[in-house]
């Protein structure tokens, strides 16, 4: 979805269908809040796609540039000997 286009938009395109949005059975309202709805759940998913790739790729990127401790290593060895 692109980000210049706006709920308004949307709204405009869903309703070119009929001359009114009572003609389908439906007030302007809730044609309005169910295209709102489908916009915006889209965009939210989308969001949060991004969002997460962005957070695999930082996360990653901290962890591979954390040396490991030596000390642990250490004792884990001392323990699984005991």
């Amino acid at each position: 979805m692109k980000r210049n286009r706006t709920i308004v938009h949307y709204y405009m395109i869903s309703d070119r269908g009929s001359t009114t949005a009572e003609e389908r059975g439906k007030d302007i309202e809730s044609t309005f809040w169910a295209t709102y709805k489908k916009v915006s759940e889209e965009y939210d998913n989308n969001f949060l796609e991004r969002a997460n790739d962005d957070m695999s790729i930082i996360l990653t990127y901290l962890f591979s540039s954390i040396p490991p401790n030596p000390g642990d290593t250490t004792n884990v060895l001392i323990l699984q000997s005991a």
